[in-house]
Formats: C-alpha cells, sequence, structure tokens
C-alpha cells in the first residue's frame, strides 16, 4: 500500500492532498481546504511530514488509516474502514473507480466445465471509446466465440447529472454448453442458429436503442411520458 501526502499552496489557501493507492484498484483524492491562519504548530508539523521527519504513526490521520490496511482481507473492508474514520472532518471524496477483478471471479465455478480457456480481452471502458465507455447493454465476446457475454453499466450514461466523471461497471455471463450469445436477439441461442459470431461487432449498435423510443428500422414507437409532468396534471385542480 502506497500512502503519499503532498502540501499545495495556492494563494493564501493551503491544501492538503492524501493519494491512497490499494493493490493498484482503488485510488482515493481526499482534498482538505485549511486557511494560511492555522495554529503555528499545526503548520510546523505538516511542514516536518512533508519533509518526513515524523514518523507516519505520529500523524493522527495515517494512523487510523495504517492498521485497517494491515488487517483488511479484502479491498472494500478497508476502504470502508478508511471513509468512516480515517478522514478529518469536512474532507470530500472527489472519484472512485470500481476494481475489475479477473473474469474467472466473475464466472460461475464451474464455467471452465462449459469453456476450459477463456481470455480476459472485453472491457467495457477505455480511452478507445468516444465517452470512455460503451454504452449501456449486452455484448458477445468475440474473442471468446461468442460464448461468453458482458453487460456494460456507465453510470455517467444513466445519470449525468450525478456522474461528472466516466465510472463503469462490467458484467460477465457465459452462455450454456452448445449454445452462444447471439447479438440481434441478445439472447444465448444454440450454436447453429444464433448469428454467426464474426458478425457480432457489426451488430453492437443495437444497444443504442435501449432508453429510446426509435427502433432499428428507425421507426418510432411509442411515446416517452414525462413521468413528474403527468403527476401535476393528475392532481391540478379541475
Amino acid at each position: 500500500y502506497n500512502l503519499i501526502i503532498s502540501i499545495i499552496n495556492i494563494g493564501s489557501i493551503k491544501k492538503i492532498v492524501l493519494i491512497i493507492h490499494i493493490n493498484i484498484t482503488y485510488i482515493f483524492t481526499v482534498m482538505l481546504g485549511c486557511t494560511s491562519t492555522l495554529p503555528t504548530a499545526q503548520i510546523r508539523q505538516q511542514d516536518q511530514v512533508r519533509t518526513n521527519i515524523i514518523p507516519p504513526s505520529q500523524v493522527p490521520v495515517l494512523n487510523n488509516i495504517i492498521p485497517s490496511f494491515k488487517h483488511a482481507a479484502n479491498v472494500p473492508r478497508p476502504v470502508s474502514n478508511f471513509l468512516r474514520t480515517g478522514i478529518p472532518s469536512g474532507a470530500q471524496l472527489i472519484n472512485i473507480q470500481p476494481a475489475l477483478p479477473d473474469i474467472s471471479a466473475r464466472l460461475p465455478d464451474n464455467y471452465t466445465l462449459i469453456r476450459p480457456n477463456v481470455v480476459d480481452t472485453f472491457r467495457c471502458s477505455g480511452s478507445e471509446f468516444t465517452n470512455g465507455y460503451r454504452n449501456y447493454g449486452y455484448y458477445a465476446d468475440t474473442d471468446n466465440e461468442c460464448q461468453i457475454f458482458h453487460v456494460c453499466l456507465p453510470l455517467q450514461q444513466l445519470y449525468p447529472a450525478n456522474f461528472t466523471s466516466p465510472i463503469t461497471y462490467q458484467f460477465s455471463f457465459i452462455c450454456p454448453e452448445y449454445t452462444i450469445f447471439t447479438q440481434d436477439a441478445l439472447v444465448c441461442q444454440w450454436s447453429n442458429e444464433a448469428l454467426p459470431c464474426e458478425h457480432a461487432e457489426d451488430l453492437y449498435s443495437v444497444n443504442d436503442y435501449f432508453f429510446s423510443n426509435m427502433g432499428v428500422d428507425g421507426e418510432t414507437y411509442g411515446n416517452k411520458v414525462d413521468i413528474a409532468a403527468e403527476e401535476v396534471n393528475t392532481l391540478a385542480p379541475l
């Protein structure tokens, strides 16, 4: 575990930046704004921490964090402990990126009985995508001959007002023996009846029609309803 402390001077404002890196899977950035009128002793302590004069065990914030890491069985628990006890009052969590476990941890325990050799190459997020992520939907994994498929859940696409940075979750599934994921119908189907796997990527765009009233044929079906507006109209006096 790497703990990094930096003190940034911006005009009359001092900002302490704590970066905690946990197994290269979670990166937390906590920014604490402090005015330049801090007591002299506190400023001196910060300066000493920056020059590594004071051991980390004497710094209250870090002293709360370190035991959590040492006794953690997995990542979420120390993260939870840190958020509950390790940060100063008024600190704000800026960003968190979900970890993507190895595909063996995302599939059923007996998946090798269906497909012995599974490759882990498909990703729902990355710089190669326009917005940093694939749109919400179901995607056949062509590197695994479409026997595996993935569900991409980009929170920024679904809740743009709540997420200013792309945070995307990826879920993976395996189709039963003798079946593959057919991208046109988004279901597992007998391999001799499904869309040939080599054409699956050509139909990834079918996921663009989720949350839309426009069909693949370009026609509009149904009408989107503003639920809030409907409730107002229902409650309006006659």
